[in-house]
């Protein structure tokens, strides 16, 4: 694992995610999973190993691994162009955007395409 990747690795933030994301989605909507239909936004930072390969620690690995999104349903948002370049280098074919998050999420609403 890279420095730059334990911002968002660790087993802190494993638990953090299981606790606040994935446990309390389903205790709120009572499912499993996010509709197909839906996507899952996220500041995505660094989403890869020192091989270039996903980090099964990240946000990515863990909410798809625990079935709460398909990989299509992904929507990252990085700022930091050499680590948004790093993600697409590594999933190509997910949606990831380089901006700000704020910026992206309202520019994404404004063209009616944020489910």
């Amino acid at each position: 694992m890279s420095i730059e990747s334990q911002v968002w690795s660790g087993d802190k933030k494993i638990i953090a995610r299981q606790e606040t994301i994935i446990n309390q989605y389903k205790k709120i909507y009572g499912n499993d999973y996010i509709p197909i239909d839906k996507q899952y936004w996220t500041m995505c930072g660094n989403l890869s190993d020192n091989n270039n390969n996903i980090n099964p620690q990240s946000e990515y690995a863990q909410i798809i691994q625990e079935g709460l999104i398909k990989p299509e349903q992904f929507r990252g948002v990085e700022i930091d162009e050499i680590i948004y370049n790093r993600n697409k280098s590594i999933l190509p074919h997910i949606e990831i955007h380089n901006d700000d998050f704020f910026k992206v999420l309202n520019n994404q609403a404004l063209q009616n395409k944020l489910n």
